[in-house]
Order: C-alpha cells, then structure tokens, then sequence
C-alpha cells in the first residue's frame, strides 16, 4: 500500500515544471517565514531539498543569518541519522546518491543524559532542540507521512524528542488517508502553497 502510493505521488510531484516548483516552494517560505515558531526559534533543522521537493536553499540562507542550522547527515553504516551544523550554503557536498549533505559530521552529536536523549554542543555541552522541518512524500491532515522507505525520520523522531515537526510539501502530497504503524512518528504541522495544516 505505502509502495504504490509512494510511486503514485511522487510520479504526480514529478510532473510539475521547475516554475511551478519555484513558485510553490516561494509560497510555502513566506508562509514558514511568518510562523510564530520560525520567528521565535533560534535554531532550525532543515532537509536539503532533492529532485522535485520543496526547494528549501533560501530557508537555510535565511535562517543562517540569525539561526543555528542543523542538515541531516545519514551514516549508512549504522543506518541512522544525524544532525550537523552548517554555517554557511558551501558546507555541502553531493554524495553518491546525487543527495546533498554536509561535508563535515560537525561539532553537534547525539548522546543521552540519563533516558533522555538530547542535542549536544560538544564545545559548551549546551543543549539545543531545534524547529524541525519535515520532508516526505504523502501526507494526511493526522500528520502521518509516508517517506522514501528508508525510516531515517522516524527513527530520528523516536531517538532525539524535537519541538515542532513541520511538514514542508505542495498541495498534491497532502492524501485522505496515509497508512501508519505504531512505530510511525506523526509530523505537529504540515505547510503547503495553500495552508497550514496544524494536527490536533
């Protein structure tokens, strides 16, 4: 069910123009850039936009003048991912994959206090949780999504507790209805060129 839908949304995303693309994803950042939790954070998570997405660059040029910044870094041989900070748009490289990610695993690691997991600077031992913005292929208006397959979010969402999980994707990606698991983290809002879903 997850793979046919998956193929079917992802084909529909594809068939947007590159203007089209543009102009939605202009859409969605104005609206992000409005948001109470965008003005107030002082640190952001945000994925680096691949093929058809939301084109999330100028988010993370903003953000980067006022914000810590945090990219994901997935570590392939532990199968999980990781958060790293960027301080600039020339921290990135383009893997094998054809995926931009950050050219350094950076400062920033995961570690656990207690049963708490948390966000570290390894420098000042500081804790940070940043807003978290959320890629995904199908979404519904619980806040359940369908990724790419992989579970690299989910599995992020369970280990480091983040504050608000926003779900940045156009119009077509939002469904009736996503099938979930138990194990499945739902996203706190999802932002489109239209609205602002926020799940109660």
């Amino acid at each position: 069910m997850k793979k046919d839908l998956r193929k079917e949304i992802i084909e529909r995303r594809d068939l947007l123009t590159p203007d089209e693309i543009k102009e939605k994803s202009s859409l969605i950042r104005n609206q992000l850039f409005n948001m109470k939790e965008y003005i107030e954070c002082d640190s952001i998570f945000c994925f680096l936009s691949f093929g058809s997405e939301v084109i999330t660059d100028e988010i993370i040029k903003d953000a980067l003048m006022t914000k810590k910044v945090f990219v994901p870094f997935v570590d392939r041989d532990e199968d999980l991912m990781y958060p790293i900070e960027i301080k600039n748009m020339d921290d990135f490289r383009v893997n094998k994959f054809g995926i931009r990610e950050p050219k350094s695993k950076g400062r920033f690691h995961l570690t656990r206090l207690v049963s708490r997991p948390v966000l570290l600077d390894r420098a000042s031992q500081k804790e940070t949780s940043p807003l978290t913005l959320v890629p995904g292929v199908a979404f519904d208006r619980k806040g359940y999504r369908i990724g790419y397959g992989k579970g690299y979010y989910d599995r992020f969402f369970h280990t480091f507790p983040v504050k608000s999980k926003i779900a940045l994707a156009f119009g077509l990606q939002v469904i009736e209805s996503v099938p979930f698991e138990e194990h499945d983290v739902p996203v706190d809002m999802i932002l489109t060129e239209n609205e602002l879903i926020r799940i109660t």
